[in-house]
């Protein structure tokens, strides 16, 4: 499937009108929704500390389960940053 043909069906099917958007802006994005896990995980392992002083095991594990899933992210978005950077540079 070509670019065009990409587009036509977006536009067709979903409604969607495929623009371009600048490299800087992409990675601005990005990186803010990083921080913003970055920000997530660090309230998150906050409370872990708490919970665990008050011995509450089950509210750890969920934090636990929390962290691991904002790294996922952060995973994901460096992954989609990387795939970015080839095509670009």
């Amino acid at each position: 499937m070509t670019k065009k043909e990409f587009m036509d069906l977006a536009k067709k099917e979903y409604g969607i009108d495929i623009q371009k958007v600048s490299f800087g802006d992409v990675m601005f994005l990005i990186e803010q929704e990083k921080a913003g896990l970055d920000a997530k995980i660090q309230a998150q392992t906050e409370m872990q500390i708490e919970y665990k002083q008050e011995d509450n095991m089950v509210m750890y594990e969920i934090c636990n389960a929390k962290i691991e899933c904002y790294l996922i992210n952060i995973e994901s978005l460096n992954e989609i940053q990387s795939a970015i950077y080839k095509k670009v540079l």
